[in-house]
């Protein structure tokens, strides 16, 4: 959802596009997903057409801000148990 991976209308025709083929879930993945400006915009847009959310991501840019979006928007969220170190 920026210059390289398209806009928000971009990605709600890849969305309305994929609802052809009665998906439950849609997972958003590649890194942090939380990054991408209008990121909530098209989660919000997904359970608007009844489908469930699983994000993917190394969380880096998940800020505290965001939790409530989260709880509301996210099926599901997975984060990798590695870390930095011991």
């Amino acid at each position: 959802m920026d210059k390289e991976n398209g806009n928000l209308n971009l990605w709600k025709k890849i969305i309305d596009f994929l609802l052809n083929y009665s998906p439950k879930l849609i997972t958003f993945g590649g890194g942090d997903p939380f990054i991408a400006e209008d990121f909530f915009r098209l989660v919000k847009y997904v359970k608007e057409n009844n489908l469930s959310v699983q994000v993917d991501t190394n969380g880096i840019a998940l800020k505290r801000n965001m939790y409530k979006d989260v709880a509301d928007y996210i099926d599901l969220l997975g984060l990798p148990l590695d870390g930095l170190g011991s």
